[in-house]
């Protein structure tokens, strides 16, 4: 049984260290060379698959990726490349670079790891690296205590073949940490629009003047803000008609997508693995992946119950408007500074709903800023008007309306206008059908007409669900009095305040 198992290991570890992948190099001169190689090849490999299609010296060729210039003991698998990725090339030329200056990966024999530049330590809502978990095989590194010894037991054959058995066992273990570290590259999460979900992120750059990708930075980002438009981060781009020094970051889905990709995934700065096993704060349930709330403590939510928060708070209208974030929403438990810093979380809830999200926010800073809403069929544009006459004119769609009823215009008393509109159909002859269809909306309207009223301050038919008489509009913010439909004052307060 025990040699079964090991050869089911066996024949996936060497599936994944055969395991070939396709690397577009693309050259500054909009040259670009695909390469067929193994995660287990190196740089120094590539660059000759790519020197025989392009007929020149492999040694005149510097590959980069993500800023950094790929030595050439480099190996592939260390890069975290996928089939599909691109890596930017520029030629040889004297400015001091040379293979093997800068340093992304390691040599063959040295931990196959990925070595980035050190920097400052990271805050929750920092860029963290993704934890991999511990191999639980029972498969071990060659290390010096793991060498077997001779027992005295041992007959003919039987150390060399244990130690012959534990140099493959270590071997594996080797293979099997570098597989693990592929799966487990990705330092970011994104929402990609094509995929509709969270998928891991590629980082890559180019130069902000130019759109060159061959662009060398002098380190690596140690923050959200480094990968900013305002990064702080230099660089030389190896475009010989370009001198910009700024690099412009941009995030990519891992996922291989056909055609025009720009814009497709945007950074989640507040999505994190859950790599400390820490509890959402709504059901108590440790998922794989977590919004993070940018709060001292860092309260947790998984992202099942930030749907279900952010489509109820939307439902609500209960989104809050931060003078730099917009309108968001903070951590559940009421904690100061934790509003949610980026509008693209909110396309977890889904594109309908997000859609929904950029109206509200549409609305309500039209409505809170002293301004309405255009009445007219299918409009519903924000309005300024500059003067305070009673006719407002749409310049969307040119419709008229009243300032005071937010109906069509019309001239004299709203009551006597809304009191025009009713229909005096006893010289009319309707049918048996358009009658009930009639009757079914005249109770429809009547039902409004009884249960709701008219909010003082943006004109909207509101429906009280229980408790005091003090209301807050939700669409004008404005308090009002649902017995006496004023703003709310010291006399309600006294007199109507439980009705």
């Amino acid at each position: 049984m025990a040699t079964t198992s090991n050869s089911i290991g066996l024949g996936s570890l060497l599936k994944c260290s055969d395991e070939k992948i396709s690397v577009a190099v693309r050259f500054s001169s909009n040259q670009s060379y695909i390469a067929n190689v193994g995660i287990k090849d190196t740089i120094l490999d590539l660059k000759k698959a790519v020197a025989l299609e392009a007929n020149i010296s492999p040694r005149n060729i510097n590959l980069v990726l993500a800023g950094q210039l790929l030595t050439d003991s480099t190996l592939i698998q260390d890069c975290g490349l996928g089939s599909h990725t691109t890596l930017h090339a520029f030629f040889w030329s004297d400015d001091g670079l040379a293979s093997g200056d800068v340093c992304l990966g390691t040599t063959h024999n040295d931990k196959k790891t990925l070595q980035t530049q050190p920097g400052p330590s990271m805050e929750s809502s920092s860029l963290d690296t993704v934890h991999n978990n511990e191999i639980s095989s029972g498969v071990h590194l060659n290390r010096q205590e793991d060498v077997p010894q001779r027992r005295e037991s041992d007959v003919d054959g039987d150390y060399l073949l244990r130690r012959s058995l534990q140099q493959t066992i270590s071997s594996l273990g080797t293979q099997l940490s570098a597989c693990t570290n592929i799966r487990n590259f990705s330092r970011f999460l994104v929402y990609c629009k094509l995929c509709e979900s969270v998928q891991p992120g590629k980082l890559r750059l180019c130069c902000k003047q130019c759109g060159s990708g061959a662009f060398l930075v002098d380190r690596g980002p140690c923050n959200w803000n480094d990968i900013s438009s305002d990064t702080s981060i230099r660089g030389t781009c190896k475009n010989l008609n370009c001198s910009c020094d700024i690099p412009r970051f941009y995030l990519r889905c891992c996922q291989h997508h056909e055609g025009d990709i720009d814009g497709t995934a945007v950074g989640l700065k507040h999505v994190q693995p859950n790599s400390r096993r820490v509890e959402c704060i709504i059901c108590s349930d440790v998922m794989s992946h977590v919004l993070i709330f940018p709060c001292s403590p860092g309260h947790v939510m998984c992202l099942d119950c930030f749907r279900q928060y952010g489509s109820t708070c939307l439902s609500e209208r209960r989104f809050i408007e931060h003078p730099f974030h917009g309108y968001t929403l903070p951590c559940p438990v009421g904690c100061s500074d934790s509003h949610i810093e980026e509008s693209h979380h909110f396309l977890l809830l889904g594109q309908e709903k997000y859609e929904r999200y950029k109206n509200f926010g549409a609305e309500e800073y039209v409505l809170q800023n002293g301004g309405m809403l255009c009445p007219g069929p299918g409009c519903g544009s924000g309005l300024f008007p500059a003067t305070d006459d009673r006719l407002i004119r749409c310049r969307e769609c040119q419709f008229e309306s009243c300032r005071e009823c937010r109906r069509e215009y019309h001239v004299g008393d709203c009551e006597e206008y809304l009191e025009s509109l009713r229909l005096d159909l006893s010289n009319l002859e309707i049918n048996n059908e358009r009658a009930l269809r009639a009757s079914w909306e005249r109770e429809s309207t009547n039902l409004i007409e009884e249960t709701t009223k008219t909010c003082p301050g943006c004109q909207t038919k509101t429906e009280r669900s229980g408790g005091c008489m003090h209301l807050v509009c939700t669409r004008c913010r404005t308090e009002w009095c649902w017995v006496c439909v004023k703003p709310w004052n010291r006399d309600c307060q006294a007199d109507h305040w439980f009705g």
